[in-house]
């Protein structure tokens, strides 16, 4: 009787207490806590069921391709190739240069406008994203786990490209949290 049996879902992901799905019709569903607006519906409340995102503004009636959540947060790629972030941004991890959360989804603008977004990876406080083949990365980099050469405890506002050699034509990014804490992170391309 569970509220996905009769959904085609073709991917899903979890951050600390939420969880999303990808359903084959580019809909996404989401539930758990909702305490940083990790959910995108606009509220604070927590979701014991899979409710629908309904994405706003440009994203409006447009089909997700991909998403991911972090610790607090959740990012969607639409089919435009547009990326869409809400929730925690406590280390900048939403790639916004304020530490402000916001339970509604946002699109990256800027110097991304014209750049299609393929694939997306969070982890606790840190997000990653190919664009045009290349790599990018914002939040915490307490550890250097941006991938940027540096490490320090400030964290990196703006999404900023991963440059090297071994990451050239990058085409897939993903992330998971490794180690006993979640400032334990690694990311893959």
């Amino acid at each position: 009787q569970g509220a996905l049996l009769n959904e085609d879902v073709v991917s899903v992901a979890c951050g600390t207490y939420h969880s999303m799905a990808l359903i084959r019709n580019g809909t996404v569903l989401v539930w758990g806590n909702n305490t940083d607006g990790q959910l995108g519906d606009e509220t604070f409340l927590q979701r014991s069921r899979p409710q629908t995102v309904h994405l706003t503004g440009l994203l409006y009636k447009r089909r997700a391709s991909a998403m991911a959540a972090g610790g607090d947060s959740s990012f969607v790629i639409a089919d435009s190739g547009t990326l869409y972030r809400w929730g925690d941004n406590w280390r900048r991890q939403l790639g916004d240069a304020s530490f402000n959360f916001t339970s509604r989804p946002f699109a990256l603008k800027g110097s991304f406008v014209n750049k299609r977004i393929t694939s997306i990876a969070a982890n606790s406080y840190s997000s990653y994203f190919i664009a045009d083949d290349q790599p990018y990365s914002a939040g915490a980099n307490d550890n250097g786990q941006l991938g940027l050469g540096t490490s320090g405890s400030v964290a990196v506002a703006n999404y900023t490209r991963i440059s090297s050699p071994l990451v050239n034509n990058a085409t897939r990014v993903f992330s998971g949290t490794c180690g006993p804490n979640e400032q334990r992170n690694s990311v893959g391309m």
